[in-house]
């Protein structure tokens, strides 16, 4: 079996790779395969609107994945936090998603092709959702108060209330916890607020 036909059932996206054929999976367990699934993987990732880090975090994975090799430029750690994500949304029960390099036999492999695919998306769609929160500052409530003008317990009831998006929100820590905002949407926020037209005056008389 080639690889590209087998990325088009396993990935979210297609990947130009030259590859030959294999006659078994087991025949996937080569650090050198394992190199260049991960930068064709990489470079489409990117195309696709990952970070580079993102980008290689997700290729290093698929590369595990498909061969059992982790290789990348230091990554690790990333691509570790793409597997646990994955993980949470497609096995909640904890089982462990196929390898592609053990199975027995491409029949046996395509038996577990759904579940493979589910997992492989689930990384992307943490890779993309990480490469856009790249770059973003978050502010604690008292920063987020000045920039607005209001007071801390103010702002920490309009949170409450739903003022601001989901995303733009973050607790950390148990119970009051720390709470913390996305600067762009504050600021967004105190911009709108500083384009409202005056109220109407009130008459003296």
């Amino acid at each position: 079996m080639s690889l590209p036909f087998l990325f088009s059932s396993l990935l979210p996206f297609p990947v130009a790779l030259d590859a030959p054929d294999f006659a078994s999976p087991a025949d996937l367990s080569d650090p050198a395969i394992a190199e260049a699934i991960a930068e064709a993987v990489a470079k489409e990732a990117q195309a696709q609107g990952a970070s580079p880090r993102w980008a290689w975090a997700y290729a290093v994975l698929v590369a595990e994945v498909v061969t059992g090799w982790a290789v990348g430029p230091g990554v690790e750690r990333e691509a570790a936090e793409l597997e646990r994500a994955a993980a949470r949304m497609t096995s909640p029960a904890g089982l462990d998603v196929p390898r592609l390099y053990v199975a027995p036999s491409w029949e046996a492999l395509q038996a577990q092709a759904e579940d493979i695919a589910h997992y492989l998306e689930a990384a992307w769609l943490e890779a993309r959702r990480r490469s856009q929160e790249e770059g973003v500052r978050w502010l604690t409530v008292r920063e987020a108060a000045a920039a607005l003008g209001v007071h801390p317990e103010h702002l920490r009831r309009l949170v409450r209330e739903g003022a601001f998006p989901a995303a733009g929100v973050r607790r950390i820590g148990q119970g009051r916890g720390m709470l913390l905002l996305r600067e762009d949407m504050v600021l967004a926020r105190a911009a709108r607020g500083r384009q409202r037209p005056p109220g109407p005056a009130v008459s003296a008389g």
